[in-house]
């Protein structure tokens, strides 16, 4: 019987103020706890916390620092770690560089992908990676490489200076950034460049990486912008990372092209709105008009309409008060006003708050399906 079997076959109390029912422990993932937390944090008791926080930190492999359930799926270190956070704990090891092991992803002329191995291993790992995979793939793992990395020497008391990896990267990527201001290889979708640079954003900003071109991938992005505000109309989180860029490499060079990132925010909210079916509280997907609103497609928007609103707050601080003065567009009908972005901001704080209640209520009932026993 495994670990996680003999944890979760106690009575664990899934729901704040029930009475304790017991838990199936076969029907456990890490998926499942992740998202059942996530969205329920502010719900949960202490001893509520203390229970699901000791499934995770026994799901830490101490020799990878990768969290694997009994069911053999691993899942992202970096997020296991801010929930235990919020959770009240910590990881009892350093996080996993590599989640993947075992696999030709975490391995390089037969040397394991860690922390342990050089610079010129991560360096020809970094070219692997590159002429074998897509953007998106690349950007992916290097950024799940590097951000718990980066971590790993915070809890260790070092700083980005003392990582003999991080310099290799930065001179990787100005090696290899292409016309479109991405990563991608020929042949390689534009849209894979911008999945891949949101895989890295977290990794970039922690290491202070500065790079030549954010016009460069501002433009491809809003290149790819549809009269509908779609950005692509297959699955995935391509419309959340195209958002995701726009906004975070426009803060990072002081607002770069605000005035036609808001217009495209404005715009992609628009087409949610459009999307939201009022009588079973679901959003339809985007260009399915053949489908049924769906659960998948209202988390999607959950998280896409949080870069609009976190960018219509950017832009109403007092700190860039002056854009509105210096910046606006004559040849516009109707320019940029603060009145205009506060407008989007509320409609699109309503729209998350619409998709956010609908999600936290699926999960609650799926959780109570899947784990509850009268």
């Amino acid at each position: 019987m495994s670990f996680l079997t003999l944890i979760l076959l106690g009575n664990i109390c899934c729901l704040a103020g029930a009475e304790q029912p017991q838990t199936d422990a076969g029907t456990w993932h890490i998926a499942d706890i992740f998202e059942y937390c996530k969205v329920n944090m502010g719900d949960l008791s202490g001893q509520e916390k203390n229970r699901y926080a000791r499934v995770l930190m026994q799901c830490q492999d101490p020799e990878t620092g990768n969290f694997v359930d009994s069911y053999g799926d691993a899942y992202y270190s970096v997020k296991v770690y801010h929930l235990l956070k919020g959770l009240g704990h910590a990881p009892k090891y350093p996080l996993g560089v590599c989640q993947q092991t075992g696999t030709d992803y975490c391995e390089v002329g037969g040397v394991p992908v860690t922390e342990n191995m050089t610079p010129e291993d991560f360096q020809r790992w970094l070219d692997k990676i590159y002429n074998n995979y897509d953007a998106y793939s690349a950007g992916s793992l290097f950024g799940h490489f590097i951000t718990p990395h980066l971590m790993n020497l915070e809890k260790s008391g070092k700083t980005v200076d003392d990582s003999p990896f991080v310099a290799v990267f930065h001179k990787w990527l100005l090696k290899h950034q292409g016309e479109n201001g991405f990563w991608n290889r020929p042949g390689d979708p534009d849209y894979n460049g911008w999945n891949g640079v949101m895989k890295m954003d977290s990794a970039l900003g922690m290491a202070g990486i500065k790079l030549p071109h954010p016009e460069r991938m501002i433009r491809t992005v809003l290149k790819y912008q549809r009269q509908d505000g779609l950005f692509y109309v297959g699955g995935g989180c391509s419309n959340h990372n195209a958002l995701h860029t726009l906004r975070q490499w426009s803060k990072r060079y002081d607002m770069l092209l605000w005035d036609d990132i808001f217009l495209a925010m404005e715009r992609f909210a628009e087409n949610l709105e459009q999307r939201y079916d009022p009588v079973g509280g679901y959003f339809y997907p985007p260009q399915a008009p053949d489908q049924e609103p769906q659960f998948e497609a209202t988390k999607l928007a959950s998280v896409e309409i949080g870069n609009v609103i976190t960018y219509c707050r950017l832009l109403l601080d007092p700190d860039n008060s002056n854009l509105f003065e210096t910046r606006k567009a004559p040849s516009r009908a109707q320019p940029v006003t603060r009145e205009r972005v506060r407008r989007i901001l509320v409609r699109a704080a309503g729209i998350r708050a619409l998709a956010a209640e609908k999600v936290k209520a699926h999960i609650q009932a799926e959780h109570e399906e899947k784990h509850s026993r009268e």
